[in-house]
């Protein structure tokens, strides 16, 4: 199933009409979704809604790395949260552009466990059912934005079940 809210996001450009509109969509199991290593538990589809290109930093370096975060509340009641990607040391590091054509969408898989995010606020081989959402965020306080797509988006809130295969860690 496939879940997702459109947004309409402005970009910089030198014609002060040019909007582009960003989805970000996270797809859901039926099933209680595992925690464990590698092992993709979300997926978010950035969509151009727009009739110009669309340019993102790259995930795969520092200027990408932390753009995407979930906002994670536990229900029935629940404090909000928000996991981020962890800091970690660039030994190869460049500043890379992605380009999404107008029409056009990619879906970014995501493994919760893969030790780049913090933990969740669950126990070891505990379930736990979440509202969550993704929320892509990039703004000129963070230097050279230039050529990539300013603005904030999100998805919609989801309800998904979250099974933590991970051995206890420091987080929330």
């Amino acid at each position: 199933m496939m879940f997702g809210l459109s947004l309409v996001s402005w970009v910089v450009s030198p014609v002060a009409e040019d909007k582009i509109a960003l989805t970000l969509s996270i797809a859901e199991s039926t099933m209680a979704l595992g925690v464990k290593d590698a092992q993709v538990n979300l997926y978010v589809t950035f969509a151009n809604e727009g009739n110009r290109r669309i340019d993102f930093w790259s995930p795969r370096y520092s200027k990408g790395y932390e753009l995407l975060s979930f906002e994670l509340q536990p229900l029935p009641k629940g404090v909000s949260r928000t996991v981020t990607r962890l800091p970690r040391a660039w030994d190869k590091n460049w500043p890379e552009v992605f380009s999404l054509p107008p029409g056009r969408h990619m879906t970014r898989p995501i493994a919760l466990g893969d030790g780049t995010w913090e933990p969740l606020p669950l126990g070891t081989d505990k379930v736990g059912k979440f509202r969550i959402r993704a929320v892509f965020v990039e703004t000129p306080e963070r230097g050279d934005t230039t050529k990539v797509w300013l603005g904030r988006a999100t998805s919609n809130w989801e309800t998904v079940e979250l099974r933590n295969h991970m051995s206890a860690r420091k987080g929330f």
